[in-house]
């Protein structure tokens, strides 16, 4: 059983874990597993690069990828996030996407504090 206090970290670093296990079927030890694979994946340095170099197609396709990552894990103010960027990147609107960047980087970072832990 995954300790509360990661449970409570998730919660505070915005993931429904509740919603997160209903989607994995009650499997917690996948949910960590998946968690823990989100603390080495590239697709949010990749937007950040896409964005920085004007590449809006290299931003739609990391975000649209981020928008499903952080879906699955529920973690909702993220999905969301990166749902509405994802259609002001497919709409053209390059200035809207990197906009946004301010209300997804604290919360992304957030969330990346939240799964540093140590897997036994």
């Amino acid at each position: 059983m995954v300790d509360k206090e990661l449970f409570l970290r998730l919660e505070e670093a915005g993931i429904d874990t509740n919603e997160a296990l209903s989607r994995m079927m009650g499997n917690e030890a996948l949910l960590m597993r998946i968690l823990s694979k989100l603390k080495t994946d590239k697709n949010y340095d990749s937007l950040r690069e896409s964005l920085s170099r004007d590449d809006a197609k290299g931003a739609f396709a990391a975000s649209h990828t981020l928008k499903g990552i952080y879906g699955n894990v529920s973690a909702t103010e993220l999905f969301r996030l990166f749902s509405e960027q994802t259609e002001l990147l497919r709409k053209g609107d390059l200035e809207g996407g990197k906009r946004l960047m301010k209300d997804i980087e604290p919360l992304y970072t957030k969330l990346m504090e939240a799964i540093k832990w140590e897997q036994a």
